[in-house]
């Protein structure tokens, strides 16, 4: 299908739930959503890293009453810490970011080797060394780092809150997205489904968090090509976006139904989910986004392969306005070529060469 915008993968930060999504701790967490918005651009007030460090004094010698202060300075620089990488990569800066996760699990370390900051830095390191310092995927040579860190995390959360936590659906759900990233589909899907299953138990069948880890474990199936249940696991992702008010994600979630359908050649029920579609991003942009407009062209092309060409040729009509009043010119001539080919499949050869015509 025909993408004029990034589609489902979404990394960002946990306040951006609301996504790519998972709900922010007072601890700080970034979440990983599979197949990416770009992240949130905030200014933030940043904090001088070696002044916070500083600050952080070893007990020799002290009282326990010294200790307990120091222990709780600590977990204060921690904190500290993660909000500031946290605010550095929703801006864009992976390197302070991912310089603050480092400073933060040093510190967390010195003060409790299996404490839950340890777990939290090593979460936020994960998604740090995935990605190159531009915030362009790192490749795979950076992914077993990023699994290893998302390991210990959940190891550490394990112990501290027990197997079936939701702390450790988090680290599940964000293992899985990195197994899968680095094609480890077997690896991915075990975990995600686990991460569902806790969500599920924890917080119910209509939670937005565990939609978002349905979409996680429908993208890890449609690569093992166990279509059916990726549908299923879209449909119910969808399902959960729509009831709870979120219309943008369940398009997408739809949008990725309709694809699997698609790559089946399965174009009755593809087209069906495309109009659900079609009519979530109505609701949501209005007619004339170019959302709007992709998903029409989809829908056109999907009726035309079909040889339904007197039902695509106006819903090319309208994809084609939309996109010559906002589109670059890839964009519109790749619908036109569609229409085009519709409007000569119907014997209309004036009209598809005065479209070509068409500057």
């Amino acid at each position: 299908m025909l993408k004029f915008a990034p589609a489902w993968v979404i990394i960002t930060s946990a306040a951006g739930l609301g996504a790519k999504r998972r709900l922010a701790s007072t601890t700080g967490r970034i979440a990983v959503i599979s197949p990416p918005n770009k992240p949130i651009y905030r200014s933030a007030s940043l904090v001088v890293l070696p002044l916070l460090l500083a600050t952080i004094v070893t007990a020799c010698g002290s009282t326990k009453a010294d200790k307990a202060e120091n222990s709780k300075s600590s977990g204060q620089v921690v904190h500290d810490l993660l909000q500031t990488g946290e605010s550095a990569f929703r801006r864009g800066d992976v390197k302070l970011a991912d310089k603050c996760f480092n400073e933060a699990l040093t510190a967390a370390m010195q003060a409790d080797r299996y404490g839950r900051n340890v777990a939290l830095a090593l979460n936020d390191l994960a998604l740090t060394t995935s990605i190159d310092k531009d915030r362009s995927p790192a490749g795979k040579k950076n992914l077993p780092q990023a699994i290893a860190y998302q390991k210990r995390a959940l190891d550490l959360e394990e112990r501290l809150s027990g197997a079936e936590s939701l702390d450790v659906a988090y680290d599940l759900n964000n293992l899985g997205v990195w197994y899968g990233t680095n094609e480890q589909w077997k690896e991915g899907g075990e975990a995600l489904a686990r991460a569902a299953k806790i969500r599920e138990k924890k917080l119910g069948e209509k939670s937005v968090l565990l939609a978002v880890t349905l979409g996680n474990l429908a993208e890890n199936y449609s690569h093992q090509k166990r279509y059916d249940e990726a549908i299923s696991l879209y449909n119910r992702a969808a399902t959960i976006y729509e009831n709870d008010g979120s219309p943008t994600e369940a398009a997408r979630a739809h949008d990725k139904e309709a694809g699997l359908y698609l790559d089946q050649g399965k174009t009755a029920p593809a087209v069906k989910v495309l109009r659900q579609v079609l009519a979530l991003r109505e609701k949501a942009f209005g007619k004339d986004n170019i959302l709007v407009a992709e998903t029409l062209n989809n829908i056109a092309v999907t009726e035309m392969t079909a040889g339904h060409n007197a039902v695509a040729e106006p819903l090319f009509d309208r994809a084609y306005k939309i996109v010559k009043k906002q589109s670059d010119r890839e964009i519109i001539d790749s619908v036109k070529m569609g229409y085009r080919k519709c409007l000569q499949n119907m014997g209309k050869n004036a009209e598809a060469e005065k479209l070509g015509r068409e500057i």
